[in-house]
């Protein structure tokens, strides 16, 4: 049988470059001797588009500026929790060591890699962290301490931008009638599920080494893949998609 992709784990251009490769792999052995010519035909297709989508999406407007929006989100976290962690390590004066600690414990209760989420995660979770923050007194001192106060308040202003930014972008490609990721997404997964099931059968009842050949180079394929969405860890984040639902809280 051929082994399972962890579709879920993997990053959309990993996605694309799979069913590039995946293509690459049935043409070469020859669709028509495999049975499989209809449904190959079709998810070139289908990645093809995909890939296009997926191009113009990273070109876009809207992209270039949310990434933008949580590289500083990311950059205000990162910061902060350095100089917090080598205050509390080095600093000469002990309120200062203690008021870093705070700040440390503060970011690590939200987690080790908060600006390694996914976008939606990160944006949900600074916000819980900015509203605990500023409205515990000790909490609020410990960063005034450090003089982190406005770097706080950036970090939650960004948040907010990012968090506008993203709902406007949902709406917005939700009202145009092109074909947007989630769908192509599903019907590129849909279309090599029904190539996989078909071979799966035919490795099962035919011996041809047409099979075996392309049963060894597939599951070959699907390993590295593999390899490539379990080191994320469910982490890092994919660029950006957009569901089709009307402007929401995220």
């Amino acid at each position: 049988m051929i082994e399972t992709l962890v579709y879920g784990k993997l990053r959309t251009s990993e996605k694309i470059e799979f069913y590039n490769l995946f293509n690459d792999t049935l043409t070469k052995n020859d669709t028509k001797k495999l049975v499989i010519d209809a449904l190959a035909t079709d998810l070139k297709q289908e990645t093809t588009k995909m890939e296009g989508v997926f191009q113009l999406e990273k070109g876009s407007p809207f992209s270039i500026d949310l990434e933008k929006l949580d590289s500083n989100r990311d950059s205000d976290i990162s910061g902060m929790r350095i100089i917090a962690k080598t205050y509390s390590i080095h600093h000469y004066d002990p309120t200062i060591v203690k008021a870093a600690i705070l700040v440390n414990d503060i970011f690590l209760k939200y987690g080790k890699n908060i600006e390694r989420l996914n976008y939606v995660s990160e944006t949900q979770v600074v916000k819980r962290l900015v509203d605990d923050v500023n409205t515990d007194a000790t909490s609020k001192a410990a960063f005034a301490m450090l003089h982190f106060t406005e770097w706080f308040n950036n970090l939650g202003a960004d948040n907010a931008a990012f968090e506008a930014k993203y709902s406007t972008r949902i709406y917005t490609e939700a009202t145009k009638p092109t074909e947007r990721f989630p769908f192509l997404k599903v019907s590129c997964k849909v279309k090599y599920d029904a190539i996989i099931k078909r071979l799966n059968a035919f490795i099962e009842l035919d011996t041809k080494d047409v099979y075996t050949q392309v049963y060894k180079e597939i599951n070959s394929l699907v390993k590295q893949f593999n390899i490539i969405g379990e080191s994320h860890d469910g982490t890092k984040k994919p660029p950006v998609t957009t569901p089709s639902t009307p402007p929401s809280t995220i």
